[in-house]
């Protein structure tokens, strides 16, 4: 007797690539999560993965996108209208948006937000945001359902601009877990996104908020921030495990990326990069064992970071356990008030290594504080002439 299995249609995304088939029931299973449903996973193993039902709308948003029609309404009602797991497809062009109140538009559930590239403003897909709209109102701002965990938001190929050239806007994409106190969002995903800094004149590119860490948990898990241009940074507030901000261009008048995350949450990594940022490349507040690694950090403004470093392990809001500093070129311009390359204070076990230290200048680049503990500055960091350490008795 031949038993004929029920086949199952499903789509799998797993990076860049795309796989529709039929799946029997076994087969159906997360491949991630073998004792999960399709389309469920949890922190544990799913950390780059992204798995949805198969059943999931592919919906093109019918905007006009002509750089002259406001396209708000239309993308909004679209959004709202999608079902949790839909692919919304923006159209080709300029699509002009302004909104009110404090978000352009709000999202209480997962959906996939893509266009047709960042090639250029017609030949892509566009986001303008219109003369006017006050440094106060977010472009996207991701509430999910409070207390409960939200997984699987994407966004991926388009720019956003500022339409009038002025500075316009506050964050381009705002994950705010702070209502409830177990409000998560997991398994998020932005990619090859151009946002122009004036289009997050008041705020940052990407804005993880989970304000002072009521929700323990930390609000925002296995996010991948990835080949996009973020011209106004990835500011984190009180997150949870598992960041990776990966092959960026970052170039801001802001800190390039703040670190800051709830007790007990760690493996925040920052890796790949190419960092310009007037406020600090990497800011370190809290966390377990960040990782700073393969970027390329050029200070070509005066620094206005605190403590005028490029990368800085404060302890602000808890001691810093762990953490490596690793090959990484890091250098300054000239006659920028020779910022501090890298600082350790309220920091344990810091490892530096391996990094190519560049200064304009003979000063002291490279501090480590009395604050820090069991720091390890290695012999094989590659310190240009000029450019000193100050080590402590603890390092």
């Amino acid at each position: 007797m031949i038993r004929k299995l029920r086949c199952e249609a499903a789509t799998i995304i797993i990076g860049a690539a795309i796989w529709t088939g039929c799946l029997s029931p076994v087969e159906a299973q997360n491949p991630q999560c073998p004792t999960r449903p399709l389309g469920d996973s949890t922190n544990a193993c799913a950390s780059t993965a992204f798995v949805q039902n198969a059943v999931a709308d592919i919906i093109p948003v019918a905007a006009a996108c002509d750089g002259v029609t406001d396209d708000t309404t239309v993308i909004a009602a679209a959004i709202a209208a999608a079902p949790a797991g839909a692919k919304l497809q923006l159209p080709q062009g300029v699509c002009l948006v302004s909104g009110s109140g404090s978000a352009i538009f709000t999202l209480t559930k997962p959906v996939n937000i893509w266009g047709v590239g960042t090639t250029t403003s017609t030949n892509g897909t566009t986001l303008a945001i219109a003369a006017g709209v006050p440094t106060t109102r977010d472009l996207f701002l991701i509430t999910g359902v409070v207390d409960t965990t939200t997984r699987g938001y994407s966004f991926r190929e388009f720019n956003v601009i500022s339409n009038g050239g002025g500075a316009v806007g506050k964050n381009v994409f705002h994950f705010d877990s702070t209502a409830g106190t177990t409000t998560n969002f997991a398994e998020v995903l932005i990619e090859r996104i151009f946002a122009q800094n004036l289009a997050s004149a008041g705020g940052s590119s990407v804005f993880l908020n989970n304000g002072i860490g009521t929700n323990t948990n930390g609000g925002q898990f296995n996010f991948t921030i990835r080949l996009n241009f973020l011209g106004g940074g990835v500011k984190s507030s009180q997150t949870g495990d598992s960041i990776r901000i990966q092959d960026n261009i970052i170039n801001t008048a802001n800190a390039g990326v703040i670190i800051n995350q709830v007790s007990g949450a760690g493996n925040f990594q920052v890796i790949g990069n190419s960092l310009t940022a007037a406020a600090g490349g990497v800011v370190v507040n809290c966390g377990f064992f960040p990782i700073i690694a393969f970027n390329i950090f050029e200070q070509q403004v005066t620094n206005t970071e605190a403590n005028n470093s490029i990368i800085d392990f404060i302890g602000s809001c808890a001691t810093i356990e762990g953490g490596a500093i690793i090959y990484n070129q890091i250098q300054s311009a000239a006659s920028l008030g020779d910022p501090t390359l890298i600082r350790i204070a309220a920091a344990s076990r810091v490892k530096i290594e391996g990094n190519r230290l560049g200064c304009p200048a003979a000063y002291v680049a490279n501090i480590i504080t009395a604050a820090a503990t069991g720091t390890f500055f290695g012999r094989s960091n590659e310190i240009d002439v000029g450019c000193s350490a100050l080590l402590t008795d603890s390092s």
